[in-house]
């Protein structure tokens, strides 16, 4: 097992003990070797923030990912013919209004204010697939290249997708590029976190491949992952992939599914300074 493990990606090893090896533990500021790898067993764990697993789920294939992603940086004649495809609002799309029912007593509920809805051109659907839903936009250069429903009835699926793959699309809460963002699941973790922290949704527990890391890569200089608390696992292999490009840290929510349950109090508690 020993022979066949390449741990080149983690750098070089702070100490040994016995079987182990210990490194700098790429999922939070480590400059002590909190990170144990069990070279005969191929496991992995950080006796600092707990993270632990399989070292094939940690070892991504980065230089691939590398090569992927400088291509989307700098561009490639290829990629830039590319063009996408026009994307419309679903059928029965209505503007968000205050006296829209329960849709705006929904929005309401969540803490999302006029002020906001109008921020994100929040809209919802009365009619068609997406009846019932609350219709968050995402725009990429002024058009329209995704969209989220979420029910408010209760309806099931809980979330339904545009027509569209997910592509680069992420959500986020700031136009400029900022030095700090934390990085979560769903757009209603977003709005909650963006009221008080630059916030960007990677709209579910996984990284969407090369291209939503170099959508995060345009925004933000630093990351902090706060995935939904039964989404660790994810977490720990999104951060490890973006800290081969920036700063980048994991956060853990306590006591909450996701940081959209959580109140303003409790996310001041532990979002960075």
């Amino acid at each position: 097992m020993s022979e066949r493990l390449d741990l080149t990606f983690l750098g070089e090893p702070v100490r040994k003990k016995g079987k182990q090896l210990f490194f700098n533990c790429p999922f939070h500021e480590d400059n002590e070797g909190h990170l144990g790898i069990d070279t005969r067993r191929g496991i992995y764990h950080c006796f600092k923030c707990n993270c632990s697993g399989k070292i094939k789920e940690l070892e991504q294939p980065l230089s691939e990912f590398k090569n992927k992603i400088e291509i989307f940086l700098n561009g490639s004649p290829e990629e830039n013919k590319k063009q996408q495809e026009q994307l419309n609002f679903p059928e029965g799309i209505r503007l968000l209004k205050e006296d829209s029912g329960l849709p705006y007593r929904y929005m309401k509920d969540r803490d999302v204010t006029v002020e906001e809805i109008k921020k994100y051109d929040i809209r919802y659907c009365n009619s068609g697939t997406f009846m019932d839903r609350i219709i968050i936009p995402i725009y990429t250069n002024n058009n329209l290249s995704y969209y989220v429903g979420r029910t408010y009835l209760n309806k099931e699926p809980k979330y339904m997708n545009a027509p569209v793959p997910k592509a680069g699309n992420i959500f986020k809460t700031f136009n400029k590029k900022v030095d700090k963002a934390i990085i979560c699941e769903g757009i209603f973790d977003a709005l909650k976190i963006g009221k008080l922290f630059p916030a960007i949704s990677i709209l579910g527990k996984v990284l969407n491949g090369s291209e939503q890391i170099v959508s995060i890569l345009k925004y933000t200089k630093e990351a902090y992952v706060m995935l939904d608390s039964d989404a660790n696992k994810d977490g720990f292999i999104a951060a490890n992939l973006l800290n081969y490009y920036i700063p980048t840290h994991v956060m853990f929510i306590k006591g909450k599914k996701d940081a959209g349950e959580m109140t303003i109090k409790e996310l001041k508690e532990i979002l960075p300074k």
